[in-house]
Order: structure tokens, then C-alpha cells, then sequence
């Protein structure tokens, strides 16, 4: 990473101003990473508006704890309904869907330069799939990413719509069960199935996304 890059890192700390935003949860997403053996490090954050910034929001110390700090989030362009409002059957319910989300992509930086993505999960192979974009072999299990929200938002019901698949029609469903507060979230995201697509990459065939107030007891951090 070049030194012009390392300098652009923004941390911003203390409380959330008053204008829409409200305190972080900074205990939200405590946790350990797993098998960590690579010293203390900054929890950073990629700016979205940005690409060569980084935005620290806390610390990972010596044995892979994390700590994160009241910041503000990088701004997104994403909403609730703009994330969400995808099911043609209109089974799915919205509330306050214009409220603006931040979903981010947790980063491990060295004092070197050097990046590590971070993911949590339920398994080691959940986990892979994760960290490579899906480029790893599909499992079934938990993922979940941090979500920061402008106010109070829900999405709740279900979404069914058909497939075709080399194996015949198969059905897609999703459960949304997720109440968005002001401030850090978690989102769970259940993969219960899957199938093999035309492309030969798999496919969820039923998915369950709902929040959490706090880290699961069965998932962990991992890094790449």
C-alpha cells in the first residue's frame, strides 16, 4: 500500500451528531477472529465514496480481539427499499423504506500496509466462500455483515419465485425477518439450500436474513 494511501486513513471518533444519526453499538459485533496470529492491527473500513481511503472504526489487538469505535460510517447511496423491495409477488413488507443503509466490508491493516479481509461465520468453509466472493464451493450455514442504518426500518415476509435449473424448476425462497435500529446492525444471513445453476456455480434456494443485537454464540470472525 503507498504511503499516500496509508495517510488517507480517516478515523473518526466520538458521538454520532444529532442530525439523523445515532450513538454506534460499538459492542454489537465483539469478538475474536479465529487462529489470529498477526499482532495488533487497525479494524478499517473502505470509503465507499473514495476507493483509495480508508476509514478506521476501531482496533484488533495482539490475540485478534475486536474493539470497535463510535464512528460514522462512510456514506452509500443504498436504502432499505432500494436493497430490499425485489419481490415481484409483492408478499414482502416494508417500513420506512427511503431510510439510507452502509453495509461494509470489515479490513484488517497492518502498520506495514498490508490488508486482510475479515468475515463472520459459522464454519471455516462459510467463511471461504465469503472471503473469495463466492469463488469457493457454496455451504450451507450463517454469514453475517455489519450494517449501519440512518433510523428505524423493517422488511418482513416471504419471497418464493421459480428457476430453471439442469435439474428441472427449482424454487427459490427467502425469509426476511430484519428490524433495522439507528446505528450498527447485524445482519444474519441463513443459508439453508442450494442447487447447482446453468453455470454451473451454486445457487440458494432457500435463504432465511433477519438481525441480531449481538454476535451469535455459533459464529466467529475469520480473516483471509
Amino acid at each position: 500500500m503507498s504511503a499516500l494511501r496509508l495517510a488517507s486513513i480517516a478515523l473518526i471518533a466520538g458521538l454520532m451528531t444529532s442530525e439523523g444519526r445515532a450513538q454506534a453499538d460499538t459492542d454489537i459485533a465483539a469478538g475474536k477472529i479465529r487462529n489470529w496470529s498477526h499482532g495488533a492491527q487497525a479494524l478499517v473500513i473502505m470509503d465507499f465514496e473514495d476507493r483509495s481511503t480508508l476509514r478506521a472504526i476501531g482496533a484488533i489487538d495482539a490475540e485478534g480481539q475486536i474493539v470497535m469505535e463510535q464512528i460514522v460510517p462512510p456514506p452509500s447511496q443504498q436504502t432499505v427499499s432500494r436493497t430490499f423491495d425485489t419481490c415481484r409477488a409483492n408478499t414482502v413488507q416494508i417500513v420506512n423504506g427511503s431510510i439510507g443503509i452502509t453495509p461494509i466490508v470489515p479490513l484488517a491493516l497492518s502498520r506495514d500496509g498490508n490488508e486482510r479481509t475479515l468475515a463472520i461465520a459459522d464454519s471455516e468453509e462459510m467463511a471461504l466462500w465469503r472471503l473469495n466472493h463466492g469463488r469457493a464451493p457454496m455451504t450451507k450455514g450463517v454469514h453475517l455483515q455489519l450494517v449501519y442504518a440512518e433510523g428505524e426500518a423493517e422488511v418482513q415476509g416471504i419471497c418464493s419465485w421459480e428457476i430453471l435449473v439442469p435439474s428441472g424448476d427449482a424454487e427459490v425462497t427467502v425469509e426476511y425477518a430484519i428490524r433495522f435500529r439507528p446505528g450498527w446492525n447485524l445482519i444474519r444471513n441463513r443459508i439453508v439450500d442450494f442447487i447447482e445453476s446453468w453455470s454451473g456455480a451454486d445457487q440458494e434456494t432457500h435463504m432465511i436474513i433477519d438481525t441480531v443485537d449481538v454476535l451469535p454464540e455459533d459464529v466467529v470472525w475469520f480473516s483471509q
